[in-house]
């Protein structure tokens, strides 16, 4: 993993998560999740956040959408057995060309992050929700690790009834 300081929180990530191209409301969320969590190391077992995934390009959008999707050209994906549900990019403004401003992660409006112990192992999920959440994110109820800020969320009631907030 690589690290990112954001002020003087230290974040972890995969080599291809590109921070740059996260909204700064969501960073700084973060970026106070991770203090929270370092303020109360001595009573959790959490104690790193993993950033496995943020920005995607449309390309790698895409590409998810080939791997996880029965029909990767229908308006919705239905998952392949054992996939996850992916958002379809879509043409947003009727100009024709696909530009995936409805997907959270091409928009840099989406985190998925796993927690970590002491040993470095994955853990603690319950934890990191808890911490996400108390730092206004919401988690999607069929992705535990899939991150979203509650008030990104709140004009769209359609979506937001897919987060435990």
């Amino acid at each position: 993993p690589t690290q990112e300081l954001i002020g003087d929180i230290d974040i972890k990530a995969k080599n291809d998560v590109v921070f740059d191209c996260i909204k700064t409301n969501v960073l700084q969320a973060l970026g106070s999740a991770v203090s929270d969590i370092k303020n109360n190391s001595a009573t959790l077992t959490l104690k790193d956040l993993l950033v496995a995934s943020a920005f995607r390009s449309l390309d790698e959008q895409e590409d998810l959408v080939e791997q996880n999707c029965v029909d990767p050209n229908a308006g919705k994906c239905t998952p392949k057995p054992g996939r996850n549900l992916t958002c379809i990019p879509r043409d947003t403004d009727g100009n024709g060309s696909v530009d995936g401003r409805n997907c959270r992660h091409t928009t840099g409006n989406a985190l998925d992050v796993w927690g970590s112990g002491a040993d470095g192992k994955r853990c603690c999920q319950d934890e990191v929700t808890r911490m996400m959440k108390a730092n206004g994110f919401c988690v999607l109820k069929s992705e535990y690790w899939h991150f979203e800020l509650k008030k990104n969320l709140e004009s769209d009631s359609n979506r937001i009834r897919m987060f435990d907030c």
